[in-house]
């Protein structure tokens, strides 16, 4: 389903808006990055949080470009894979900045000697790193709604992304009558071919070129034992990037405390 008149106009909005927060959070992580004398943490929030978030930003812009959300035709098969390459860049991109910023604080604040040398322990979302972090950060990363995101939405396609099915974009939607069309016409090209009737050939591929509508949604996998949802693309980018906006923001104001000093201090 398209969407309406309303929705594009809040999308524009938002688009533009996002991408402006984007870099201005980008750019605070690379001033934060220079007031650190540990080297390998700045290089987290620079080259890590602060390349990634350039990167997610450039990808929703691509996105946009190819597959813009007023489109009323079915887009190219080549910019349709470049959508898609730049979802999944997205994706894995959007999960390692929570990771970058993680390393960030764990080596800022020579924690490695107390969780361990431990990737699955060194991470925002795991609670070994968790119970270090200050009060308003935890706060935020476990309440319902983030948890939620979290865990059915980015480490879900996340993972699925790495180590099962990447996302997808469907060329096309149609309906049932549609749909039957254009599995007739399939039917029929491997006759035309060996019976090499190109002009029949041709005239199927044109019909089915002109069948269905585009879809605005991405999934990762049509089986298995949890039925994957669509997903509406473009709003969930902004959702998405405004999440990590919230998140950055609140992260940076309050990365130079440690939950762990500040309870030695309250001992001495």
């Amino acid at each position: 389903m398209p969407y309406s008149e309303e929705q594009l106009a809040d999308l524009k909005d938002e688009y533009f808006s996002t991408l402006k927060e984007l870099q201005n959070l980008g750019l605070n992580c690379i001033r934060q990055a220079d007031k650190i004398t540990n080297i390998q943490a700045r290089e987290h929030m620079h080259h890590g949080a602060g390349r990634r978030i350039s990167l997610i930003r450039r990808a929703i812009q691509n996105i946009y470009l190819r597959f813009p959300p007023d489109t009323k035709q079915k887009i190219h098969i080549d910019d349709l894979l470049d959508v898609q390459i730049n979802l999944q860049a997205f994706v894995v991109n959007l999960y390692g900045i929570f990771e970058n910023f993680a390393w960030a604080f764990v080596l800022r604040h020579n924690l490695k000697v107390v969780i361990g040398d431990d990737r699955k322990k060194i991470s925002m979302f795991s609670e070994h790193t968790q119970k270090h972090l200050p009060a308003q950060i935890n706060a935020y990363l476990t309440k319902n709604d983030t948890l939620s995101w979290i865990k059915d939405y980015l480490k879900y396609y996340r993972d699925s992304l790495a180590h099962r099915i990447p996302l997808y974009v469907p060329p096309f939607i149609a309906t049932e009558a549609e749909g039957t069309r254009f599995n007739e016409l399939e039917a029929e090209k491997f006759p035309c071919i060996q019976a090499e009737n190109w002009q029949r050939l041709k005239e199927i591929d044109a019909e089915q070129g002109a069948i269905g509508s585009p879809c605005f949604a991405f999934v990762h996998a049509f089986s298995g034992s949890v039925s994957p949802k669509p997903i509406l693309m473009h709003p969930q980018l902004l959702c998405d990037a405004k999440l990590v906006i919230e998140f950055g923001s609140l992260f940076l104001e309050h990365w130079h405390e440690n939950v762990q000093s500040d309870a030695a201090n309250r001992l001495r």
